[in-house]
């Protein structure tokens, strides 16, 4: 699954788990946790129910959660893997390593441009619009906290 943000991924997840047919059987979380390559991904490993004609099994299922730049990264570092049977120079690895830096360093600042685009969207009396913001309903935080009260918290 491709989200636009890296708390997305988060958020979806957690809506996922909490489906009462689905079951988790584990979570590698490489968002946090990146593989040395610099790949970066969530994968939940879930049991879900398959419904055949007279009976009923469940099947275990993979999905891995990803913003759109980890999504880009994980592609095209698959591609040039196939395309070269698995074999990358030290010096395509490095710089692939370097790419995914990169790419978590602009989610990271796509992150804040969000957060700051929604304090730009604040109403004129200082209330918080119900819109979703980090899987969160902003005028559910606190009680209807002012666009103020929102900015010094750094957000």
């Amino acid at each position: 699954m491709v989200c636009n943000y890296r708390e997305d991924i988060y958020t979806m997840s957690e809506l996922l788990l909490k489906q009462s047919d689905v079951d988790l059987i584990k979570i590698k979380d490489y968002c946090k946790n990146p593989k040395p390559s610099g790949y970066r991904s969530l994968h939940v490993v879930i049991s879900i129910p398959v419904f055949l004609v007279n009976s009923k099994t469940t099947v275990p299922v993979e999905i891995q959660f990803r913003s759109i730049a980890m999504d880009t990264w994980a592609s095209l570092e698959h591609e040039l893997k196939y395309k070269n049977k698995g074999a990358l120079t030290e010096d395509i690895q490095k710089q692939l390593t370097q790419c995914a830096k990169t790419l978590s360093d602009v989610d990271e600042q796509m992150e804040r441009i969000r957060a700051s685009g929604f304090l730009m969207n604040c109403t004129k009396n200082g209330e918080i619009p119900e819109i979703i913001f980090a899987g969160l309903k902003i005028g559910e935080l606190n009680e209807k906290e002012s666009c103020e009260n929102i900015r010094s918290k750094g957000l």
